[in-house]
C-alpha cells in the first residue's frame, strides 16, 4: 500500500460513497470488481476486490461516517496500474483526490491509496467499432483507426480506395429505413485473409457548399453532397449495432412514471446549446431519464476535423455504468450487460442516419416496449435538434468562406507585385483555416521546376513562432516535419506551376476546409498568374521603352541641353514621346521632340520608325542629293508614315538643325509640325514664339513644309514641349490657357538649361492634384555665354 504518492492522469475512473461503516469492506471489494469486469479486466477482479476489502477495513476503523472510494486505471504508468483510493469524506471541504487531483491527500481529508500493476490486460477482449465514409463515387475519404483494423488494412492504404474491391461473397442484408440497411459481409485482409463483419450502411448529408464564387466563372449555388457512412463491428458483436426496427413500436402501458409529456420541454431544454459536444452531453443526460434507462450511450461517426472513429458520449444513474467520454468503446455493454439485452434506436433525421443511441435497463434487464417507445420518442427530438445544430454550423461556414473568398478576390484582384501576393494569401489562411501558412513561389524562368521552389512568405498565429519555422522549412524545404497536420496545395494556373501553399494546423482539415483551402488556392494562384505577367510585360515595355529614346544626350559644343522626360504609362505600357539630338555634317546638330498619338505597341512602332527614319533622311549622301533641310526632311518623314497606311499613327514634330556661328550664337533651323511651337527665352526674361506650327505628320500625303529660321544669342535659350505640359489640366483649366507656358518660362530667367527644365516640371505637377494621364517632355536648350 502506497499513501501520500502522486497519481498522474487517468483514465477510466469510477467512485462510490459509504455512508456506514457496517458492511463497507464488503461493499467495497463488490465495486472494484464490479470497475474492473466493466473495464476488460476481468482476471485481476477477485484480486482487486480483496485488496479494496482489507484497505478499507483499515481505514473504516480511524475515519468518520463518510467514506468515498475511488478507482481508476493508471494508464500513463509502465506497466498500467489499477488505482484504488479510499478518502475520508468526514470534514466539510472536499479538497479532491489522487483519482481527481493528480495527487494524494490534500490538507483536511485523509486519503489511502493501493495500486495493482495490470500485467495480464487482455485486448483481444476489446469490442471494436469503426465507421468507414465513403464519397459519391465509391472512394473513401475518411476511415477510423477502429474501422481500419476490423478491416484488415492501413488507414493510408483504405484513403482514395474504393471500399467495394474489399467485399467478398455475398451480401446478406435487410433494409431499416430509407437509404438503411445492414447485414453480414466477409472482407478481405491486407494479408489474404478474411473476416466477418457485420455492416450498417446509412447516407448522410455534410451540407457542403456548391456554390463557392469560383475563379473559373462556375455559377454559385448550394446543394446537398451526400456520403455513404459504414459502421463495422466484429459479427460475434453485432448485436451493439443491430437496430430492434425500422418503425418505431406503438405506446404500451406502463407501470412506471409517465414521461411521454417531457417530450415537449426536451426540445427546449436541448435549445440554446453552443456547440454539438454540449449538445450531445445534454442529450445523453436526458434520455437516460426520459427512457428510464440506468445507461445511454450515443455512438456517432465524428463529424469535422477528426478521422472517422466513433465518439461515444454516455450517462448512467450507476457509476460503473458509464466509465468514460469521448472514449473508443472499449466495453459497449455497462456493467458486464450482456449485447442482447441492449436497446438501439438510431438517430435519424431528414432521412440521413446521424448515429445511435445503445441503452441498458436497470439491473441488467432489457428495456421494455414503453421505455423503447419513450426512448425513440426522445431520440427523434434530439436528432432534430442535432441536424439544426449541423445545418446551422455548415450555413455559418458556407458565408464564412462566401466571404473569405470575397474578401480574397478584393485584396487580390488589385494586387501587382508576387511577393504582396504571398505576403497576402498567407495573412488570409491564418488563423481562419490554419494556425500557420508559408508561400513558395517558383523561378518563372525555370519552368522545367529544375530547381526547388522559393520560400517567399512565413505567416504564423504566434508571432513569436515565426522565426523557427521558417529556419524548418527552409532547411528542408515544402516536406519539413512540422509538428501537426500539414496540407501543401499547388498553386497552378492553365497548367503552370507558380508555387505551392502549404497550411499547418493542430487537426487535420475538414473535407469543407480543405475544399475551401483549395478554391482559395486558385484565387492565389490567378493572382500570382496576374502578377508574374504584368512583370513580364512591364519588363518588356520597358526594354522597348529604353530602345526609342537615348539612354542620355550627346553633348553639343557651347550648348547646355537639358531634358524631363516622364512617360504616363501604367507598367506594362509603352509611351508615345520620343527625343533625340545628334551630330549632322558641316558640324550642325539635329534635336527632335516628337509626340505620337496614343499608347501601347502601335504607338511604339510608329516611334521607332520616326526616329530611325529621321537620323537615316538628314544623311549627307554625296552624288544622290545634297544636304537636306528640315522642312524637305519632314516631307519625306510625312510620305513614310502615310505610306504604313492603317498602321500609322498621327505625329506631332518638332525638328530643328543648330548651327554655330562664328560671330557667336548659334542660328538655328526649325520646322513645327503641329503640337506646341518651341519657345526662345532672353537673358533679360523675354519669351518669344520662334516656330509657327504646321500640320501633323501622318495627315496628308505631299503636303509641303517651310523651315524657319532665327538665332540664339549668348544666353537665349530654346525650349520645346509636348501636350502632356501645355494640356494638363486642373479641371476646365489647362496650363496653357492664357499664354501659362510661356509666363512660367520668364520666371525661370537666369537658370540653366537643367534648371529650367526642372523647374518646369514641378510646375506641372503642382498645376493640378490629379496624376498626369499624358508622357511629360521637356527639352531645354541654352547656348552658353
Amino acid at each position: 500500500m502506497d499513501q501520500g504518492s502522486a497519481a498522474p492522469r487517468m483514465s477510466p475512473r469510477a467512485r462510490i460513497t459509504l455512508t456506514s461503516r457496517a458492511g463497507a469492506p464488503e461493499r467495497a471489494g463488490a465495486f472494484a470488481r464490479a470497475a474492473l469486469q466493466a473495464w476488460g479486466e476481468a482476471e485481476l477482479a477477485d484480486e482487486a476486490g480483496k485488496l479494496a476489502s482489507e484497505l478499507v477495513d483499515v481505514a473504516a476503523r480511524g475515519a468518520g461516517a463518510r467514506l468515498e472510494i475511488r478507482c481508476a486505471i493508471d494508464s500513463a504508468a509502465v506497466p498500467p496500474e489499477f488505482l484504488f483510493e479510499v478518502v475520508d469524506r468526514s470534514a466539510a471541504v472536499d479538497r479532491g483526490s489522487a483519482v481527481d487531483r493528480g495527487a494524494a491527500g490534500a490538507g483536511g481529508d485523509r486519503s489511502q491509496i493501493a495500486r495493482i500493476p495490470l500485467t495480464k490486460r487482455q485486448n483481444s477482449s476489446r469490442v471494436r467499432i469503426g465507421a468507414v465514409v465513403v464519397d459519391r463515387s465509391g472512394l473513401v475519404v475518411d476511415v477510423g483507426e477502429e474501422a481500419a483494423e476490423l478491416l484488415g488494412h492501413g488507414r493510408a492504404d483504405l484513403l482514395g480506395r474504393r471500399l467495394a474491391e474489399l467485399w467478398c461473397g455475398a451480401l446478406r442484408a435487410e433494409p431499416t429505413g430509407a437509404g438503411r440497411w445492414q447485414g453480414e459481409r466477409t472482407v478481405r485482409r491486407a494479408d489474404g485473409g478474411t473476416a466477418e463483419l457485420f455492416a450498417v450502411r446509412s447516407q448522410r448529408n455534410r451540407l457542403q457548399p456548391k456554390g463557392l464564387e469560383c475563379a473559373d466563372g462556375r455559377t454559385p449555388g448550394y446543394a446537398p453532397e451526400w456520403e455513404t457512412v459504414w459502421l463495422l463491428v466484429d459479427r460475434q458483436n453485432q448485436d451493439l449495432l443491430l437496430a430492434d426496427g425500422a418503425a418505431p413500436a406503438p405506446p404500451v402501458p406502463s407501470t412506471g412514471p409517465d414521461r411521454t409529456a417531457d417530450r415537449g420541454p426536451l426540445r427546449d431544454r436541448l435549445g440554446g446549446c453552443p456547440d454539438e459536444r454540449t449538445l450531445l452531453d445534454r442529450a445523453a443526460g436526458l434520455l437516460q431519464e426520459l427512457g428510464g434507462a440506468a445507461a445511454v450511450h450515443l455512438l456517432l461517426p465524428c463529424a469535422g476535423d477528426g478521422p472517422a472513429d466513433l465518439l461515444e458520449i454516455g450517462a448512467s444513474t450507476d457509476p460503473l455504468a458509464v466509465v468514460g467520454l469521448r472514449t473508443k468503446p472499449a466495453a459497449l455493454a455497462p456493467a458486464g450487460v450482456p449485447p442482447a439485452r441492449l436497446g438501439r434506436v438510431p438517430l435519424e433525421a431528414a432521412g440521413q442516419s446521424l448515429g445511435l443511441v445503445v441503452a441498458a435497463g436497470p439491473a441488467g434487464a432489457p428495456l421494455g416496449p414503453a421505455a423503447l417507445a419513450r426512448l425513440r420518442s426522445a431520440a427523434d427530438t434530439v436528432a432534430a435538434e442535432l441536424w439544426r445544430l449541423r445545418s446551422a454550423l455548415a450555413e455559418r461556414q458556407r458565408q464564412g468562406g462566401v466571404a473569405l473568398l470575397a474578401e480574397a478576390g478584393e485584396l487580390l484582384g488589385g494586387v501587382l507585385d508576387e511577393e504582396q501576393v504571398a505576403a497576402l494569401a498567407a495573412q488570409l489562411v491564418v488563423p481562419r483555416i490554419a494556425d500557420w501558412a508559408a508561400v513558395y513561389l517558383a523561378d518563372p524562368d525555370d519552368p522545367a521546376r529544375r530547381q526547388p521552389s522559393r520560400l517567399a512568405v512565413v505567416w504564423h498565429s504566434d508571432e513569436r513562432r515565426v522565426g523557427p519555422l521558417r529556419a524548418l522549412l527552409e532547411a528542408s524545404g515544402v516536406d519539413a516535419p512540422v509538428p501537426g497536420f500539414v496540407r501543401s496545395v499547388p498553386l497552378e494556373q492553365q497548367g503552370v506551376g507558380l508555387g505551392t501553399l502549404v497550411v499547418g494546423r493542430s487537426t487535420p482539415l475538414s473535407p469543407g476546409l480543405a475544399r475551401l483551402t483549395e478554391e482559395l488556392a486558385r484565387r492565389i494562384a490567378l493572382a500570382l498568374a496576374v502578377a508574374r505577367a504584368l512583370r513580364r510585360q512591364t519588363h518588356t515595355s520597358h526594354v522597348l521603352q529604353s530602345s526609342l529614346v537615348p539612354q542620355q544626350l550627346s553633348p553639343v559644343p557651347g550648348i547646355e541641353t537639358a531634358l524631363v522626360y516622364e512617360p504616363a504609362m501604367s507598367g506594362d505600357d509603352v509611351g508615345g514621346d520620343f527625343y533625340d539630338v545628334f551630330p549632322l555634317s558641316g558640324g550642325r546638330w539635329g534635336f527632335v521632340l516628337g509626340d505620337v498619338c496614343g499608347h501601347g505597341p502601335e504607338a511604339a512602332a510608329v516611334t521607332g520608325l520616326a526616329r530611325y527614319a529621321l537620323r537615316m533622311l538628314t544623311r549627307e549622301f554625296p552624288g544622290l542629293h545634297p544636304v537636306p533641310d528640315p522642312a524637305a526632311v519632314l516631307g519625306r518623314l510625312n510620305q513614310v508614315i502615310v505610306d504604313e497606311g492603317d498602321r500609322g499613327r498621327l505625329l506631332s514634330l518638332v525638328y530643328g538643325e543648330l548651327a554655330p556661328r562664328a560671330e557667336g550664337g548659334v542660328r538655328c533651323s526649325a520646322v513645327c509640325a503641329g503640337g506646341p511651337p518651341p519657345l526662345r527665352l532672353r537673358p533679360d526674361g523675354k519669351v518669344e514664339e520662334v516656330a509657327g506650327p504646321q500640320l501633323m505628320l501622318g495627315v496628308l500625303s505631299g503636303h509641303p513644309y517651310v523651315t524657319e529660321t532665327f538665332l540664339l544669342d549668348p544666353g537665349d535659350l530654346l525650349l520645346c514641349v509636348t501636350d502632356g505640359v501645355t494640356e494638363r489640366r486642373d479641371g476646365a483649366t489647362q496650363l496653357d490657357d492664357q499664354d501659362g507656358l510661356a509666363a512660367l518660362l520668364a520666371e525661370c530667367t537666369g537658370l540653366t538649361a537643367a534648371g529650367t527644365a526642372q523647374r518646369l516640371r514641378r510646375a506641372v505637377h503642382a498645376f493640378s492634384r490629379e496624376p498626369s494621364r499624358d508622357d511629360l517632355a521637356i527639352l531645354a536648350l541654352r547656348v552658353r555665354q
